[in-house]
Formats: structure tokens, sequence, C-alpha cells
């Protein structure tokens, strides 16, 4: 554990250097900051926060030694899987091996493959400053919900009620909705075209939400340190545990799946010219995406209602704990704290 710490240690105070250097790849890239340079800036921001984590935790190195730093097989499966998402659009974006037309400080991955009826293609830009585009990331930002520290330290507090902590975690898993949906979506109506599909921008907004909780997450779990434990597993009894490990695995190899698609299909048409290929690929629909912002939150609410109906919620101490101080408070002794 003491190592493991040690080389989580050392890769938060790493990891400012390679987004610096990316960030300034993007600035070269548009040096005169013309046009759309969105990339720099979200980088900027990336960079941030990084850089605060870094800080913090050489301030106190002893957060790192943290039980809040333990890290199941569900949430490695689905961080595992989204960085290598981000990856592959990354890749993409510079255009390494392939000639798209692109430019990375302004997210443009270069001009779409034509749809019938167009005579000139659409240039494929992540936010474009639409419902959509913010829908995608808000969708990707979910993955905050993955830190056990925020569960610690926002969850419980703002909500103190362990049903909060439950609802919290299955929203987690609506990270994987939109990747899923896009990665059948464009290869069902855009396999032969995938280069040059939606799927590049549309990815990289949820990407960049993605980034922005593991950043934000990296920051709280700093922030909070301590030794005290995921509030999680000591409130929530042993089924409702398995059942939320159970649901992040299955999300975590869905998105392992989703990756290994996105691979193929890149694989496929990395080299396919825009001339003579057209494409079935459309917009997405903001109903659709607005649909896949609440029914995630809807599901998560029912079956936290179903959990705390067949009282599974609760550990069986937690419980003891709760009833101890209720009579404490009956009995007018006023000393008893109210756990929550």
């Amino acid at each position: 554990m003491l190592a493991l710490g040690i080389s989580y240690r050392l890769c938060m105070m790493a990891m400012p250097f390679p987004i610096l250097a990316l960030t300034i790849a993007t600035f070269v890239d548009s040096p005169d900051l013309r046009g759309y340079p969105a990339a720099p800036i979200l980088l900027v921001l990336i960079t941030l926060l990084s850089v605060a984590t870094a800080l913090t935790i050489k301030a106190k190195p002893e957060v790192v030694k943290s039980p809040i730093y333990q890290c199941d097989k569900g949430t490695a499966l689905l961080m595992g899987c989204a960085g290598g998402v981000c990856i592959m659009l990354l890749f993409r974006l510079f255009g390494f091996f392939g000639d798209f037309g692109g430019r990375a400080s302004e997210l443009n991955f270069g001009s779409k493959s034509l749809k019938h009826g167009e005579t000139e293609p659409e240039e494929n830009i992540a936010f474009s400053f639409s419902f959509n585009s913010f829908g995608h990331c808000f969708q990707g930002a979910s993955a905050i919900f993955l830190f056990a520290a925020v569960h610690r330290d926002l969850i419980l507090p703002i909500l103190k009620r362990p049903e909060g902590l439950v609802v919290a975690d299955l929203l987690a898993n609506s990270m994987i909705v939109y990747p899923v949906y896009n990665i059948v979506k464009r290869g069902i109506k855009a396999g032969s075209t995938f280069s040059t599909s939606s799927f590049c921008n549309n990815a990289s907004e949820w990407g960049v939400g993605f980034i922005f909780a593991l950043y934000t997450g990296f920051l709280i779990s700093a922030i909070g340190g301590g030794a005290t434990a995921d509030p999680r597993k000591t409130i929530l009894s042993p089924q409702t545990q398995k059942l939320l490990s159970s649901c992040r695995i299955v999300s975590g190899v869905l998105l392992m799946l989703t990756s290994i698609a996105a691979a193929v299909l890149f694989g496929h048409s990395w080299h396919v010219k825009y001339d003579g290929h057209y494409t079935e690929d459309s917009d997405d629909d903001q109903g659709l995406i607005f649909l896949f912002l609440i029914l995630p939150l809807v599901v998560a609410l029912a079956l936290t209602l179903y959990l705390r109906k067949r009282d599974f919620i609760h550990d069986e101490d937690h419980k003891c704990a709760e009833a101890t101080n209720e009579m404490g408070k009956v009995g007018g002794g006023g000393g008893g704290q109210e756990v929550i």
C-alpha cells in the first residue's frame, strides 16, 4: 500500500507537465489565437486543476495513504476505458498518419463525409455552444460520482441521507450512456466513414466532461485528505454495496466494448477519402440528449426507492447507531449525536 501511495503521489505531482505540453502544442497550432481556440482554453483550465492537485498533495503527502484512494474494479475499468477513448480522440484530433484537414486548437476534426444531396462538407467541430455540446459534456462529467471523496465531502454532507449515496453512485454509471449510443449510431449509419463522422466531435465533448470530472475528483480527494474511509462502505448494507459494485463492473465492460469498437472502426476507415463516400450520419436530436440526461436520474431514484422499501440500504451496525441516537434524543440526554 505504501508503494502504491508513493506511485500515486508521483503521478499526481507529474500530472501537470504532459497537460502543459499539450496546451503549448495547441497554442503553437494557433499562435495568433484566431478563429475558435477552444482546445487551449479548456487545457488551461485542466492544467490549473492539475497544478492545484499537485500542490495540495505536496503540502499534505499523507493523503495518498488514505483509504479514500482505494479504487474498486468497476471504477478502475470505467476510468481506464474512458481514458482510452480520450487518447484515441486525441490521436485523431492531431491527425496522426492521416490527412483530415482539421485544426487541433479549434477542436476541429476536419471535414465530415458528404451526406446525400450535399455539395460542401460540414466541419467536424466540437463545442459549438449548443445544447447538445454541453449535454454531451455533462454526461461525461457524471464520472465525478466515481470518487469516494465526493461522496464523503459533498454528497453525504449536502443530502444528509444514505439514500443520496446510492443515487449518486448509480448516476456514475450514466457516463457510459452516450458513448454506447454514439458508437452504435455512427457504426450503423457511418461505419465506412467513421473517422470523419460526428463520433469525433460528439465523443470529444463527452471526453472533456470526463476529464474535468477526473481532475476535479483528484482535487477534492487531495483537499479532503485524512484517513476517513469511503462512506458507502461504512453506511450502506453489503447487499447494496455488492449491487452498486456490479453495476459499475457491467458499465465498465460496456464502455470497454465501446472503446474496442471505436478503435476497430477508426482503423477500418482511417484512410477513407471524402470524395465518393456518402454517409447517412446525422446530428443528435436535442430531445434524445435531454432524455439521456433525465432518464439515468429517474432510474437511479426508482432503484433507490425500491432498495429502501426492501430495507437493503442501511448497514445493520449503522441502523443500530441511529436507533441509539434516537433513544438518546427521546430520553432528553441531549448529548447524542445524530448519525446520518
